[in-house]
């Protein structure tokens, strides 16, 4: 009589996946299979990192991918509005070979807190370390003979400067601009000098004199 014996069937087992994203492929020693409905991590919930200014590239180490709707943070805007122009609002007198400082009691704008109207309101004072463009315009007139406007670095150091020789009566107008690498609580002044022999006035305009300006270009 003849047996017939049906072999028990080896178990199949079954194993997480352990797939995962790389630079390479690689044939693996597992002998375990996986269900088709398994899931596959692909995607983990790592939030991408800023992209800041001036940061280096980088391939990342991290064996997952990204979601193709993942969203990158950006560093706020680098570029910062730090300026003023600030002026006087009455003419202002220069006596005969005496150095003037220009009182500036009025501004157009000041972004930063650059200026004071009432406290040495003659100083644009340096917020933040850096380069700045800086300048002056005046429109004087008077008696024969040279004026000269200058900017004053902390009440020592002439930073620009315009030197105009004049008829008796006649209108000068000046202007000068500069680049300086200040450091922060640095201040700037407009300095009027002339040797007419009397007395001459800067002229009052809100747009043209006496001003004083300040704008950061650069670090």
């Amino acid at each position: 009589m003849a047996i017939n014996v049906t072999p028990i069937p080896k178990l199949t087992s079954f194993a997480t996946p352990t797939i995962t994203l790389g630079t390479s492929g690689a044939a693996g020693t597992s002998i375990s299979t996986i269900r088709s409905d398994s899931g596959v991590i692909a995607f983990n919930t790592s939030v991408p990192d800023a992209i800041t200014y001036g940061q280096s590239g980088g391939a990342g180490s991290v064996n997952f991918a990204s979601r193709i709707d993942h969203l990158h943070a950006m560093a706020a805007d680098p570029v910062v509005d730090i300026s003023c122009r600030v002026y006087n609002n009455a003419n202002q007198s220069v006596a005969d070979s005496t150095a003037v400082k220009m009182a500036l009691n009025a501004e157009q704008f000041d972004t930063d807190t650059m200026h004071d109207l009432s406290t040495n309101n003659s100083r644009v004072t340096i917020p933040t370390d850096g380069k700045y463009l800086c300048g002056f315009n005046t429109h004087g007139g008077g008696g024969a003979g040279h004026i000269k406007t200058y900017l004053l670095l902390n009440n020592t150091t002439t930073i620009a400067v315009n030197e105009t020789t004049h008829a008796a009566g006649g209108a000068i107008h000046q202007i000068g601009a500069t680049i300086y690498d200040f450091d922060a609580d640095d201040y700037i002044e407009m300095v009027v000098f002339q040797d007419s022999g009397g007395a001459i006035t800067i002229y009052y305009d809100a747009f043209e004199s006496p001003i004083l300006w300040a704008i950061k270009i650069g670090s």
